[in-house]
């Protein structure tokens, strides 16, 4: 920092925990390049792109928690998401300021990695070598990513999808106007095939991304392989069924009140 620089101290705590397993909040992303960020490790920052800036000034507002990614690219050059690096860490902004050219300077705190990460390095000490990714119809494109990164650190994957079968909801008694879209032709979940289908291709350890609750609990009842959770089902809340919690005091009082 120099003379030029306004400070502004956000009160973050002093020492910031390396993990925490109850937090599930959507983090913004910040892509930094040549730069990589472990927990705990406190690094200043030089933002000049008003994305970035707009980024930080909206975290403000919120939490102070961002989460850093490195690119593999020059900074000069478009980020994308598949020029960044899937292994990142969740940032605490602890001050933060502006200069006389433009710039916005920031010193954060790294805090823990992200569950994703978290995953990967489970499988690689359990020896886990392929591991099944079953989600819902609903998160394809969060479900993809996912994959995507497990075979990026050499992890065989076998997905499948909600709606594996292709069984139509007669097959349950349910009528058309019971239907999500009605006059359409709709399929039923079906998570003891999908089940079934991480047990046939013999995985050794499987995740969730989606899957609505009591669909997920089945799931755990007919996979032969352990199960974790990467994404728990929440249309409301952005798949972050923490925040209800989190705002029990404010805007979800009914869920405590009588």
């Amino acid at each position: 920092m120099n003379d030029k620089d306004t400070l502004q101290n956000h009160d973050a705590p002093p020492s910031a925990p390396e993990s925490e397993a109850g937090d599930s909040r959507l983090l913004p992303i910040l892509p930094m390049s040549e730069l990589v960020l472990f927990p705990r490790l406190i690094i200043p920052l030089a933002l000049w792109e008003e994305s970035a800036q707009r980024l930080v000034d909206d975290t403000l507002l919120k939490d102070k928690i961002i989460g850093i990614l490195t690119s593999r690219q020059a900074a000069t050059e478009a980020y994308t998401i598949d020029n960044l690096y899937p292994i990142g860490t969740a940032a605490v902004i602890l001050k933060m300021g502006k200069t006389q050219e433009g710039a916005v300077r920031l010193l954060v705190q790294g805090l823990y990695r992200f569950r994703v990460e978290e995953i990967v390095e489970f499988c690689r000490k359990m020896g886990y070598r392929k591991i099944g990714v079953a989600f819902c119809g609903g998160l394809f494109s969060e479900a993809n990513t996912f994959v995507r990164i497990l075979q990026k650190h050499g992890l065989e994957t076998v997905s499948v999808c909600c709606k594996v079968g292709g069984v139509p909801k007669e097959f349950l008694g349910l009528k058309d106007e019971e239907k999500v879209r009605v006059g359409s032709y709709e399929t039923m979940c079906n998570p003891i095939a999908q089940a079934s289908v991480c047990n046939s291709a013999r995985t050794d350890f499987n995740v969730l991304v989606g899957l609505c609750v009591g669909h997920d609990s089945l799931f755990f009842k007919h996979a032969k392989a352990l199960t974790t959770v990467l994404v728990a089902k929440d249309r409301v809340l952005g798949h972050n069924p923490a925040a209800a919690l989190y705002g029990v005091k404010v805007y979800f009082q009914r869920l405590i009140k009588p």
